[in-house]
């Protein structure tokens, strides 16, 4: 008995003392004394997680760790300026107790709507962090600027996270977090010096893993999709004057161009969620225009191929504009293929006004691109064919549909097809108009 009573003592003493030394220290006033590589770091860690362990509330367990964040992050301050060399260690620890968040997170997350003001804050917090980490990013060396920006990119994923929670109860807000941060990272590429490539990159990164996230949102919540499809449309324009901006930066287009065709397959994915709900006619006019304002770019990129290269480096600028033609060209092709399904799934619950104004972009968008087909130099020939072709199916289809629409409208007849009939009946009258056009181009 006496031993078991001197073991508990001990216990407790441990305890108290491990307790007292893992006190947290007021972030805005305190520094804190024992940093990593201290004799004395390994007992203070032991106390954070014994007094976690003891933490049972999921939300108080929450804030707990957040706030064990906090300090990960004031000591890698601290580090930055008394002890670099451990630099490494210190983001490591801020990585690793960001991992511990997003368990206790997926806990609380299940717990419903009234959570949402612990999110609030969780998140304000974590975007506090990410503004440290950028203040920071001018103070470490150059070989522990990959260790921070890891550091950095746990935070981000961390605030992802929170918000994707947020949109279970509250997509709208959401949507508008992401919006804000997503219009924010094209403000700072368009001030960005194009020099500053690392800059312009870790700006297209933020971009495109915020717009990765949006997307997942998108799949699982239809609340917000017709926002997305409105607001994509209108980072589609930036992203291309993004691509006028960094003209003389090969590279970094190409990123670009990597950006804006994600941008094009999370508004996609927003279209074909609409039409699934059966609420086409709410954005038709716009998915006209955008797939008509990528032909219109296609345009205007075949038109600067006819101006000269320098003979010094003749060869890699047509490459480059023969990629810009390409891409833009694939970006039409995704548009008109949604307008198939459009046409083979909804073609009997359009209204004649919907396919007539489907055919009539299509007809147009084959109008633009052949009169530049015409024109245009032989490096920009292989994407504009692929464009013509798929507005060319396009228009076909959705006439055929239309046909088929009005003989059912008449009345009864003894030739009344199925969708599959009619589909059937399309690729049969299409494959000579398809061949004609491959013998045109020479394939």
């Amino acid at each position: 008995m006496k031993k078991v009573i001197a073991l508990i003592v001990l216990a407790l003493m441990l305890f108290m003392g491990l307790s007292a030394l893992a006190e947290e220290p007021d972030p805005n006033t305190e520094v804190p004394s024992v940093l990593p590589g201290s004799f004395w770091y390994p007992l203070k860690v032991l106390g954070e997680n014994v007094r976690t362990f003891f933490t049972f509330n999921s939300e108080a367990k929450l804030e707990r760790h957040q706030l064990l964040s906090q300090r990960r992050l004031i000591e890698l301050e601290a580090v930055i300026e008394n002890a670099p060399e451990m630099i490494d260690r210190a983001t490591e620890n801020y990585r690793r107790q960001q991992q511990k968040i997003e368990r206790v997170l997926n806990q609380v997350a299940q717990q419903g709507p009234d959570r949402e003001e612990l999110m609030n804050w969780l998140e304000e917090s974590i975007s506090w962090h990410i503004d440290a980490f950028d203040r920071l990013k001018e103070q470490v060396p150059d070989d522990a600027r990959a260790a921070l920006e890891q550091a950095r990119t746990a935070a981000q994923e961390g605030r992802n996270r929170v918000i994707e929670v947020i949109s279970n109860w509250n997509p709208e807000g959401a949507f508008n977090r992401y919006k804000g941060l997503m219009d924010d990272r094209l403000d700072q590429l368009e001030e960005v010096d194009p020099i500053d490539e690392e800059e312009v990159n870790a700006l297209l990164n933020e971009w495109r893993l915020y717009n990765d996230t949006l997307r997942r949102m998108s799949k699982s919540n239809g609340q917000i999709d017709t926002q997305i499809h409105s607001w994509q449309g209108e980072s589609l324009e930036r992203l291309d004057d993004l691509e006028d901006h960094f003209s003389q930066r090969e590279a970094i287009q190409e990123r670009v161009r990597e950006a804006r065709a994600e941008a094009v397959e999370t508004q996609i994915e927003a279209l074909r969620h609409i039409r699934e709900e059966n609420r086409w006619a709410e954005i038709e006019d716009d998915f006209n225009q955008t797939a008509l304002q990528r032909v219109e770019r296609l345009q205007e990129r075949v038109a600067e191929m006819d101006q000269a290269c320098p003979e010094s480096d003749r060869e890699n600028c047509l490459l480059e504009r023969q990629k810009m033609v390409e891409a833009l060209s694939q970006e039409y092709q995704q548009y008109a293929s949604l307008g198939e399904e459009v046409i083979e799934q909804d073609w009997n619950t359009l209204a004649t006004e919907g396919h007539d104004a489907l055919g009539q972009a299509g007809q147009q968008a084959i109008q633009m691109l052949e009169q530049v087909y015409n024109a245009a130099p032989e490096e920009a020939l292989e994407g504009l064919e692929q464009a013509i072709t798929s507005a060319e199916r396009l228009r076909h289809l959705n006439n055929e549909a239309l046909r088929t629409l009005n003989q059912v409208q008449e009345g009864p007849t003894s030739d009344n097809p199925s969708i599959e009939r009619v589909q059937e009946r399309v690729r049969q009258e299409l494959a000579p108009q398809l061949e004609t056009i491959k013998n045109r181009f020479g394939q």
